[in-house]
């Protein structure tokens, strides 16, 4: 399915010329609509961006400092976001990137932890919710279904924006009315499926916990965390079929060399238009 003409013109579409188009769901929805098991006026409806406002992305270290200035924004950005690849193969550089974030955050001053988060958050709103996050419903509009992000309503987000950032740390206070919630309507939480798991699916699990933790670590010793059931890396089998997707060996050198999954999705595909673009100038 990767191989062909259709899916090389959803990714095309649906990413707008502003980010990486959203794959993840791809060949479930288009499976959906060949079988004629989901119906033609059907609305998908999408949890998106529940974790951004409930305070899931917020450096922890707004929580820890009581004292900021602007520097610290840049960085917290930089540090989390631009990551897709080293900073040494961007072709422009941090100096010009951080006079990019200045202008997006709209902060004129941080000293304050409240300050330090809402300029983060800005950035986060607007370059990765908007242009990432969101944009993956282009998937649905693609094979003709609508779709509803309840998430994003206006009287959700509304409520959120009067909630205290101490209620917001790594998004305790909505998983706590959540976990209530569940329980007086009898579901069964992550807890207790863990509790209930088999040996393997637990180490599994816990695994996967671990490596969503390890962004830091350096690309070989992700690289062998990996070897042990982290998704996303050569040679260890995933639904998703990350791998399956790229030409060797190419693509697992940009892995040891600092890239990751979705760095190497967008060197792709500008790769693939490049290319392209060449062959009908050449025609």
């Amino acid at each position: 399915a990767w191989q062909t003409a259709e899916r090389w013109q959803y990714q095309k579409w649906a990413s707008g010329w502003t980010s990486i188009a959203h794959v993840q769901d791809w060949l479930a929805v288009k499976k959906l609509k060949q079988g004629g098991v989901v119906e033609a006026d059907a609305i998908f409806v999408p949890g998106h961006s529940g974790d951004f406002v409930a305070g899931s992305h917020i450096p922890n270290e707004a929580f820890e400092r009581t004292v900021f200035d602007l520097e610290d924004i840049d960085r917290a950005i930089l540090c989390k976001h631009y990551n897709l690849a080293p900073m040494k193969f961007f072709s422009i550089t941090p100096v010009q990137w951080r006079a990019r974030i200045r202008k997006r955050t709209e902060r004129t001053q941080c000293t304050e932890p409240w300050e330090f988060a809402d300029g983060f958050e800005k950035w986060d709103w607007q370059e990765r919710q908007t242009k990432f996050i969101c944009n993956s419903v282009r998937v649905y509009e693609f094979y003709g279904y609508d779709w509803w992000m309840p998430l994003w309503d206006l009287e959700f987000m509304r409520f959120w924006e009067g909630v205290p950032l101490a209620l917001r740390k790594g998004r305790e206070w909505y998983l706590a009315y959540v976990s209530q919630l569940f329980r007086e309507q009898n579901v069964v939480g992550v807890e207790v499926q863990l509790r209930n798991a088999s040996d393997g699916s637990r180490i599994q699990y816990l695994l996967k916990l671990v490596s969503n933790r390890v962004a830091i670590l350096k690309p070989p010793v992700k690289y062998v965390l990996g070897k042990f059931g982290r998704s996303g890396v050569p040679g260890v089998p995933v639904s998703l079929g990350w791998w399956g997707r790229y030409p060797e060996p190419k693509y697992r050198e940009m892995i040891v060399a600092g890239y990751n999954v979705n760095g190497v999705n967008a060197h792709h595909i500008l790769e693939s238009i490049d290319l392209r673009i060449l062959s009908q100038s050449a025609r």
